[in-house]
């Protein structure tokens, strides 16, 4: 699971709307909304930063202590 999440968040990492949709729909937080796109030409993309910030709850607080 965290290798996915890794690999969902590298820089190089960008979905279309169907994508972003289709992955949306499952989340039972989800109000519908779905935010700017990160690039707009020549065709909308979305990060996986983007779509990964939408599935953590807002009141999620990550502190780092140790860096490795």
């Amino acid at each position: 699971t965290l290798t996915a999440v890794r690999k969902m968040t590298k820089r190089d990492v960008f979905l279309e709307k169907d994508q972003i949709m289709n992955l949306l729909m499952f989340l039972p937080i989800w109000d519908g909304k779905v935010p700017q796109p990160a690039i707009l030409k020549p065709k909308p993309l979305w990060t996986g930063k983007q779509l990964f910030s939408l599935i953590i709850p807002g009141n999620v607080n990550v502190i780092r202590t140790h860096f490795t």
